[in-house]
């Protein structure tokens, strides 16, 4: 029986759905298959869908049901969305159901019905027909929000289903009066969020456009090939090929379904999978929040990926597939830097990341190299038993704060470089060492290494790798070669810069008495004083000091609560305070006191106080004294290290100072220009690098 408000359609060849042809040429499905489909849709709280045609205008529209418990010939489904202006709609009449059946999409035509406001029963038909060989397998969504703008024109709705060339989209009747501003021959731009996350961002263009009542509806299809999540690099990351081959485990992010592909090939930045046609589910633009890479069972990692594109694979018996490239948007760290750990093992077996590495044999290596000489070891001897627990600390595969890279082969290490994440957003590149038999070849892998992993991890957010820098003597040939010409190879103080300090030992018996002249005062610099600091410092060098160090704010802990937390957390000390020397409300320097365990860099550049001459005029050597006498009792030391910039007016006062330090800065979303280099650097010294049989 029918309500009396609503017709039945007549039977005849089904012509459309959304615009797409179904096939007849599908395989026909018989009664007790689709009874115990219907019964798996109840028992995974999934819906079908009931379509209805307009008598006038040839288009269709859908209500989504859920099939209730069916025992015996007849079903009964209740409506889980708005039917009621449809249902009371003379100009709809009953077409067709969709029933999803795995990958299959199950045509079905009942003869008898009966609706109401409550849902639809109907007696289950002895055949149905599979359509799923249409051009795109649709799926049902749920629970998903829509978000179509163009120029200032917006409106929201809901992503009733999708293929990979098209969507439907219900719009409800609160934006109705906005779809009058949105030009159907003009494309729109798409959102769609799932539990306020975004999850898809893109362009379409309207296919059909439906309205009635209440609601109107939108078939879209997506006009992207590709949607780089990233600015594209001219150093691209390598791709490996593994064995076994991982596979990726993901619940699509419209439907909820798990779905399960084989990588073709992956990087520390992203991976290809392939789809066929029929069973496509990816599409550019699309973001998945959590997707699992399993490695044989014996690996497995989360992460947060998009679809950046999706190509045609070519050549005999491919069928029709396309390959789909995912870029990882974030990861959790310590498991990005496994990943990495084992793509760089494969590619090249003596290249080591944060592997459990023997502190002694460690130590020694340091020892033998000389990167630990007299001179550097008098200074912390005498704290060696906490630098040795600090080190414990730093060196485990789990460091939220450390990575280091060793090149290594059996079982000897031959080279070393390390990074600390000294600031929120800023890692310390330090401890670049090598072996004399094969120095060469050993520095180079490990500066190769770090500069890959630069590469493959800083777009990522959780990471906090927005800058690069370290510390070198300008004397030193190496790294000046290496540091020195990427920045003169650049030649942009906005991406690459290099400040020079002053450096010295401050000791206590510098100065016998600690006291200001009355007309000078210290105090805890504020946001004023840090912008003074950044108008003296733009003039005289517009490098990237201030933005990598964070001296531009005073905000939360001195500016590095984050890393702050982060070194508690592995018991480790890191603190900062900012202070201003003024001399009658004019500002004459910023010190900044960097506090660290002893050791944690081995020239102590991580626990040393940083003098920032403003105006030098009347700054004498003196006072600087009495500035430097009075900070140090803040770290608890008879003697601390001193960096002084600019430079120059340490000669000016004639302060007595027997090194320089270059601090080397680099912003890594411009590192194109310092891998192109840095690619020239390497290959030229050593063509060999990077291969099984380095």
């Amino acid at each position: 029986m029918v309500s009396a408000h609503l017709k039945i359609a007549e039977n005849q060849p089904q012509d459309e759905h959304h615009g797409r042809e179904y096939t007849q040429t599908g395989k026909i499905i018989d009664k007790a298959l689709l009874t115990n489909t219907f019964n798996h849709i109840n028992f995974s709280n999934g819906t079908i869908l009931v379509n209805f045609r307009h008598t006038r205008l040839n288009s269709t529209i859908s209500c989504r049901a859920k099939p209730l418990p069916c025992l015996g010939g007849t079903i009964a489904c209740e409506w889980t969305g708005p039917s009621e202006s449809i249902l009371q709609a003379p100009f709809y009449v009953f077409k067709d159901i969709l029933v999803p059946a795995g990958d299959k999409l199950l045509l079905v035509q009942p003869d008898r019905i009966n609706l109401d406001r409550d849902g639809i029963r109907f007696q289950i038909p002895e055949t149905c027909i599979d359509v799923s060989s249409r051009k795109a397998q649709r799926s049902l969504c749920k629970d998903i929000r829509a978000r179509l703008s163009q120029d200032w024109a917006e409106t929201n709705g809901t992503l009733i289903d999708f293929s990979t060339v098209s969507f439907q989209i219900a719009i409800t009747a609160t934006p109705l009066q906005t779809l009058k501003f949105i030009d159907p021959q003009r494309n729109i731009k798409l959102k769609f969020y799932k539990n306020n996350q975004e999850i898809y961002s893109g362009y379409g263009r309207i296919m059909k456009q439906i309205e009635n009542l209440k609601t109107g509806h939108y078939i879209v299809e997506p006009l992207r090939t590709e949607s780089p999540l990233f600015e594209k690099k001219e150093f691209r990351n390598i791709r490996q090929e593994l064995v076994p081959t991982p596979h990726i485990i993901f619940r699509h992010p419209f439907t909820g379904k798990t779905n399960t592909l084989k990588v073709i090939d992956i990087s520390g930045s992203g991976f290809s999978v392939e789809e066929d046609n029929d069973s496509a589910v990816l599409l550019p633009g699309m973001i998945i929040p959590e997707l699992k890479l399993n490695f044989a069972n014996s690996f497995k990692t989360q992460c947060k990926v998009q679809v950046v594109y999706k190509a045609r694979v070519d050549g005999p018996g491919n069928g029709r597939r396309f390959r789909c490239g995912l870029a990882i948007m974030d990861m959790i760290p310590v498991e990005h830097t496994r990943l990495l750990s084992m793509l760089y093992q494969a590619e090249n077996d003596k290249s080591y990341l944060c592997n459990a590495v023997a502190l002694d044999d460690l130590w020694e290596f340091f020892f033998e190299t000389g990167f630990i000489y007299p001179e550097k070891y008098g200074f912390f001897e005498k704290n060696r038993d906490a630098i040795k627990a600090t080190y414990q600390k730093l060196y485990t595969p789990n460091s939220e704060v450390a990575r280091y890279f060793i090149y290594q082969e059996n079982g000897r290490i031959l080279g070393h470089i390390a990074m600390l994440r000294f600031y929120n957003n800023a890692w310390l590149i330090h401890h670049h060492a090598a072996r004399k038999t094969g120095f060469l070849l050993a520095g180079l892998a490990v500066l190769n290494q770090i500069s890959r992993f630069i590469h493959d991890s800083h777009r990522l957010p959780s990471l906090k790798m927005s800058f690069v820098f370290c510390y070198y003597r300008p004397e030193n040939k190496f790294p000046e070669r290496v540091f020195g010409g990427a920045s003169r190879s650049i030649d942009d103080p906005k991406v690459c810069s290099i400040d020079t300090f002053a450096y010295f030992h401050y000791s206590t018996t510098e100065v016998p008495e600690a006291e200001l002249p009355a007309t000078w005062r210290l105090a805890k610099a504020g946001d004023e004083e840090l912008a003074e600091l950044k108008t003296a410092y733009t003039l005289n060098s517009g490098g990237l000091l201030l933005k990598a160090l964070e001296l531009e704010s005073t905000t939360g802990s001195e500016g590095i609560s984050e890393v702050v937390e982060a070194y508690t957390k592995i018991g480790l000390k890191r603190d900062r305070l900012i202070i201003s020397l003024k001399k009658e409300n004019i500002l004459k320097a910023i010190f900044i006191l960097n506090m660290s365990d002893i050791g944690l860099n081995m020239s102590d550049l991580t626990n040393s106080i940083t003098a920032l001459v403003i105006d030098p005029d009347e700054l004498t050597r003196e006072i600087l004294y009495t500035v430097l006498a009075q900070q140090i009792q803040k770290f608890g030391q008879d003697e601390i290290p001193v960096l002084l910039h600019p430079d120059g007016y340490a000669k000016k006062v004639r302060l007595p100072h027997n090194k320089r330090y270059n601090l080397w800065i680099m912003n890594t979303k411009c590192s194109d220009r310092y891998f192109r280099y840095m690619s020239r650097f390497i290959s030229r010294l050593s063509p060999r690098l990077g291969g099984k049989n380095s």
